[in-house]
């Protein structure tokens, strides 16, 4: 079909000229109506609304304006939603699902259930200089959220699978900011190559070693099994990363 496309673009292209202009229309709107997918748009209205609008943004901009500026118009808008969904990536506060093990979404699981003294936050991106800004923003919103009873921060980054430069920095502000608070701050189920990166520039040096865990759960294991009198300075348990 491509082919036969080509073919005609290249060499029949003048056998077109004296066709009726209601013809040429016609040929055009056939085209077209295979390009019309009335079954993909119902699809994205039940699954992502956002796609959608962008679809009708850029078929009515294609219609009005002519096909060089819709596609224009549609590759400016998908940019922007990319940049936008990239600097405000989603996070989220964990609480523990009964006796068990694990720590999910409160906002998603009405069992979980948190503690005063410890917040869990999830971030669900790689932390790199789009982002910092609205990573230190959402955590010290719900670390002002807690007030004073809070004693423990836990980081869960495991979806953070990068680090850059200013996601380092952003992190040695929060360890030095709530080290003034008097709260411990853990980091859980992070990855080998963040790791390297955290141990290079000296953040993990800084924290400590036994502040490093495999996961949500051993962290909090560890906190609550440490005596009250000494978890200010906290180096009781022996790190399981």
């Amino acid at each position: 079909m491509l082919l036969i496309i080509a073919l005609t673009v290249l060499f029949l292209t003048p056998l077109f000229y004296y066709l009726p202009s209601a013809v040429l229309a016609a040929i055009i709107m056939v085209a077209v109506s295979g390009l019309f997918d009335a079954a993909e748009m119902k699809h994205l209205w039940k699954t992502d609304k956002r796609d959608l609008a962008m679809l009708l943004v850029t078929f009515i901009a294609t219609l009005v304006l002519g096909i060089e500026e819709g596609i224009a118009i549609g590759v400016v808008l998908s940019l922007i939603l990319v940049i936008y969904s990239s600097t405000k990536p989603h996070s989220a506060e964990l609480g523990r699902l009964g006796e068990t093990r694990n720590y999910r979404n409160i906002d998603r699981y009405i069992d979980a259930k948190i503690n005063d003294e410890i917040l869990i936050y999830r971030y669900d991106s790689s932390l790199y200089f789009a982002n910092v800004e609205h990573f230190q923003e959402t955590l010290f919103s719900k670390i002002e959220q807690r007030g004073e009873k809070l004693e423990l921060v836990i980081l869960d980054a495991s979806a953070i699978h990068t680090i850059d430069s200013t996601g380092i920095h952003a992190l040695n502000e929060i360890v030095k900011d709530l080290k003034q608070r008097g709260i411990t701050f853990f980091i859980a189920g992070a990855i080998g190559p963040v790791r390297d990166k955290l141990k290079t520039c000296g953040i993990q040096e800084s924290m400590g070693q036994e502040n490093f865990f495999f996961d949500v759960s051993d962290a909090v294991a560890c906190y609550k099994e440490t005596p009250e009198r000494i978890r200010k300075t906290f180096s009781p348990c022996q790190t399981n990363v």
